[in-house]
């Protein structure tokens, strides 16, 4: 199960995006041992993904 959902605020002359992330890893009890690998890979993937947009509205 993945949920990804956006909300976006304005902040005077600019607006902050907020990404929320719902999962839920397959597997059963080896969820637990393999969740905190699956969340290493989210930082890069957000960030790269903040600078695109980023660069791209600016």
């Amino acid at each position: 199960r993945w949920i990804h959902t956006h909300s976006f605020y304005a902040d005077g002359g600019g607006t902050h995006v907020r990404d929320r992330v719902e999962y839920q890893l397959p597997f059963g009890d080896l969820r637990r041992l393999a969740g905190p690998f699956a969340v290493v890979g989210f930082e890069p993937m957000f960030r790269y993904r903040h600078r695109e947009t980023r660069r791209r509205l600016e």
